[in-house]
Order: C-alpha cells, then sequence, then structure tokens
C-alpha cells in the first residue's frame, strides 16, 4: 500500500524541509502540484484500491466541516484533499480561528469561501474576544487544551472564488466561511512541520476538550468524494 507518486510531488519532497526555508520557491514547486492536470492524475492514480486504503487509513472528518483526504504524506511535507459539502443545507460552515503547524499553499478547484485574518487586539474597544486553546494533534487522535479568553481583531477579508491560489505562512491566525448550498474543494499542500501544537480560538469555550478520537473514513467513503472531485476539477 502506498500514497500515490509524481514527479512533481517527489520534487516538492526533495526540496522541503531544506534550510533556509524559500517561501518563493517552495510557492513555484507548489503551483506544479496543484494544477488541474496534476490533479487529475493523483486522482487516476487514487482509482487504484491499494492507494484508497493507505489514504482512508490517514483522512478523515475535520471538526471545522469539511473531508480531509490526505494523499501524500512524508516527514518534510504533504499533499491533501479538502471537500466542503453544504449543498443540501442553508447552513453555512463558519471554522473556528486558528493557525496551523506549518507553511502551506492551497487552491481552489471548485467553489468558493470567505477568508479572514485576524491578529491580536490590546484594547477591546478594537478586538473581540474568544476562547482560545492549544490543539494538540496525533495520527489517530488529538487533545483541546484551554488557554483562557483572548482578544482578536480582523486584519483582512477575502472572498476566494475557484481557481485562485495562496500562500500562508504557519504562524497567521485565519478563518474560512463556506456559503450555503456550495461545494467546494481545494488542493491543500503543506511543507515541514515547524511545531507540536497549533491555536484556535472560538466565540464560545470548546465542549469535549481533553483527547478525542478523529473520524475516521472507509475505502467507500474516500472513493465516493474522490469521484465527486474529480468531477468537480473537469
Amino acid at each position: 500500500m502506498s500514497f500515490v507518486s509524481t514527479p512533481e510531488i517527489r520534487d516538492l519532497q526533495a526540496y522541503c524541509g531544506q534550510q533556509p526555508f524559500d517561501a518563493a520557491y517552495f510557492k513555484t514547486l507548489c503551483e506544479a502540484v496543484v494544477a488541474r492536470g496534476h490533479v487529475a492524475e493523483i486522482l487516476r492514480q487514487l482509482a487504484r484500491n491499494a492507494s484508497l486504503q493507505t489514504v482512508a487509513q490517514n483522512s478523515y472528518l475535520h471538526d471545522n466541516g469539511f473531508t480531509k483526504l490526505v494523499v501524500f504524506r512524508s516527514d518534510r511535507c504533504a499533499v491533501r484533499l479538502h471537500l466542503w459539502d453544504t449543498l443540501s443545507s442553508n447552513d453555512q460552515i463558519v471554522s473556528n480561528i486558528h493557525n496551523h503547524r506549518w507553511n502551506f499553499f492551497s487552491r481552489l478547484l471548485a467553489g468558493e469561501y470567505d477568508q479572514e485574518q485576524f491578529a491580536p487586539s490590546k484594547a477591546a474597544a478594537d478586538g473581540e474576544r474568544y476562547f482560545a486553546s492549544r490543539y494538540v494533534a496525533s495520527a489517530d487522535d488529538y487533545e483541546v487544551i484551554p488557554l483562557g479568553e483572548i482578544l482578536l481583531q480582523r486584519s483582512r477579508r477575502q472572498r476566494m472564488l475557484a481557481p485562485s491560489s495562496y500562500y500562508m505562512a504557519a504562524d497567521v491566525m485565519h478563518r474560512v466561511t463556506v456559503p450555503a448550498r456550495c461545494l467546494t474543494a481545494t488542493i491543500v499542500v503543506q511543507a515541514q512541520t515547524l511545531s507540536a501544537s497549533t491555536t484556535i480560538c472560538s466565540p464560545h469555550p470548546i465542549a469535549g476538550t481533553g483527547r478525542q478520537g478523529k473520524l475516521a473514513m472507509t475505502v467507500d467513503d474516500v472513493r465516493s468524494r474522490l469521484v465527486l472531485i474529480a468531477t468537480l476539477n473537469t
């Protein structure tokens, strides 16, 4: 059993982990990985059952409302497909405000979302109150550790439409909002892991703190979502 393998992903893996990290060169490598034709090749390789089993073992339904399909992972980098499905819902999906354990590059394959960035605020008049937690993930589960209240103010807001793409540094705090009645798919390329945890911020205290199991996926779950993404990528 194995993940997908392409020249573009091998070039990415060969570079990631090198120091100093060159964001511009990383973005150049990522542009090749997220190109529509290369995404189609990834999906063709994933049609093999052996690859699907590996993907299913590494994928799960994320607490922020999307399906996370890990199509390649090493100790240097990873490539993932994300899918938000609100087609049958009148409600939008709003993620927690969060940063990441790695720098990353993302491209929208289909759909849209609003992306907001946030920064700490020293004055209550300039910010909003959130409840911060430390999120520590492992292969099969995660732990949420409350940190207390924090003031944040929005520094940027963008409407992201397919096929737009962007790079984001690991320490940037952001939030994604997917509208109702929408299918949104992205491909995400993450660089080498820089820290063991991230910070998440919510308008309300996060329930179920402590170690939690991830919502695992079956091969059939993965297959059905990949078929949908392949349709969206044409």
